[in-house]
């Protein structure tokens, strides 16, 4: 385990070592899993004092990026139990919350004609302007489809919504962030999803309705590939407008799964094994469980207790802010909206922790350890490895396939052989035919060697280098 995680607060510890025991699970999605997890438990109930810019929410937004066959859905799963328990034992409290709108709603209705009846006979009313009722309270806590009015509708019956999910391709590559002929959609969304970072109210305004939610917590914790946020991460808009650099993003190799043992002794190893992770699931559903404090007559509006920074916890953030967050200046002068942002992930994660401990106050212990997960996740952005999406992806496919064959037919030959031989290839016109094989030698995958045939031609050979 890296030993930037020493200072976590040991049932993190333990899970994250739990994880790496299963499934392999690398420190870069083990470690961001488990924070990330912790963070939807702990931020509708709290937000952080932070002297300095007033109290902050201490909402995270975590985006892991790995190869495929990493297990993103696998890991996912093993670390959200805590979560999915607290929503399946909400269901049972809000039954009848349904009935309890449509009931008020008629009455409310009722109250409106009385009102309209009142101004109508006597020019002025005697009650007072009726309230709709507040909506029926939902408990989707977990979204994973991002669309603007998706999350907005979820936050008008609820007070929180993490934004979660193991193949967060749709997110990135969905509609709202395409944008259709202009970027006025994925403006919005991800200017939206900033401000929801920032703690700040979430408005829609349409010809049909005007909408002002306050007070909601949101998060993020999506694990995706590389090539599936690349365009994202790669458009400058998306920078310049602060979104990427509320993210806390980590980046995986691929590493070798584990060795499956599917006999009796190897299942009951197993099951010990992953209940190394029971005591991080029962603090989680311990954390989110508690009653979580509202506003007296508003509807789903958060009221959070507020984490207080102790002498030695004042100590490191003054420390980082003149050492660590100076240097980051420099360090990650390619990603300097971020740079000047890290001393505000350092206090989401340092509140994140302490409320993890069930700490009413940040202690320097804390500070430290999140000054360690700084460190790491400053490290991953400035080692992010971004690609660049090809013009031709359905080019780029063809000349795999056609390297796979000859590879596994340990083929030599005349493009023409080639073509009698690989049905698809044949199909293709010979412009086409030429390019693929082209784009093959100038690789440096395939030899090309010239010949004269029995007709006295010059034919091209192709054979793997």
């Amino acid at each position: 385990m890296d030993k930037r995680f020493d200072r976590l607060p040991e049932l993190m510890k333990d899970a994250i070592q739990t994880l790496k025991d299963l499934h392999n699970t690398p420190d870069s999605l083990a470690m961001p899993a488990v924070l990330g997890v912790a963070n939807s438990a702990a931020m509708p109930h709290y937000q952080i004092d932070s002297i300095l810019f007033g109290v902050k929410p201490i909402s995270l937004f975590i985006v892991c990026m790995l190869p495929t066959g990493m297990r993103k859905t696998t890991v996912y799963n093993e670390v959200s139990v805590g979560l999915d328990r607290y929503q399946e034992s909400r269901y049972p409290f809000i039954a009848g919350d349904a009935s309890r709108y449509e009931l008020e709603k008629k009455l409310f209705a009722n109250s409106q004609k009385k009102y309209i009846k009142e101004i109508e006979e006597h020019g002025v009313a005697s009650m007072a302007v009726p309230i709709p009722p507040a909506p029926a309270e939902t408990c989707n806590y977990t979204i994973s489809k991002g669309t603007l009015n998706g999350i907005i509708d979820q936050l008008k019956s609820q007070p929180w919504v993490g934004l979660s999910s193991s193949e967060a391709g749709e997110f990135f590559n969905g509609h709202a962030f395409q944008g259709g002929r202009d970027n006025s959609k994925a403006i919005e969304l991800s200017a939206s999803l900033t401000n929801m970072w920032d703690g700040g109210r979430i408005t829609k305004q349409t010809g049909m309705e005007q909408l002002l939610l306050s007070n909601r917590a949101v998060n993020m914790m999506f694990f995706l590939q590389e090539e599936v946020i690349r365009t994202f991460l790669n458009n400058p808009m998306y920078s310049e407008q602060g979104f990427v650099h509320r993210m806390l993003i980590a980046q995986s190799d691929y590493v070798d799964a584990t060795v499956v043992d599917l006999t009796a002794p190897g299942l009951l190893k197993l099951e010990s094994v992953r209940s190394g992770l029971e005591s991080f699931h029962h603090r989680i559903q311990k954390l989110i469980s508690q009653p979580l404090q509202l506003k007296p007559d508003r509807n789903y509006e958060l009221d959070p207790a507020i984490l207080r920074m102790d002498a030695g916890a004042c100590q490191v953030f003054q420390d980082f802010l003149n050492i660590d967050q100076h240097q980051g200046n420099f360090v990650l002068k390619d990603w300097a909206g971020f740079s000047i942002r890290l001393g505000e992930h350092l206090l989401r994660i340092a509140g994140t922790l302490a409320a993890f401990e069930l700490s009413a106050v940040v202690t320097g212990d804390h500070m430290l350890a999140a000054r360690d997960l700084m460190d790491f996740f400053s490290e991953q952005r400035r080692q992010l490895q971004l690609g660049v999406s090809t013009r031709d992806p359905q080019g780029l496919l063809a000349a795999d396939r056609l390297l796979g064959w000859i590879r596994e037919n340990n083929y030599s030959g005349t493009a023409n052989d080639i073509r009698t031989r690989l049905k698809w290839f044949g199909k293709l016109t010979k412009t086409e035919r030429d390019e693929l094989l082209t784009e093959l030698v100038s690789a440096g995958e395939l030899h090309m060697a010239t010949s004269v045939a029995s007709n006295n031609k010059t034919i091209s050979i192709f054979s793997l280098v």
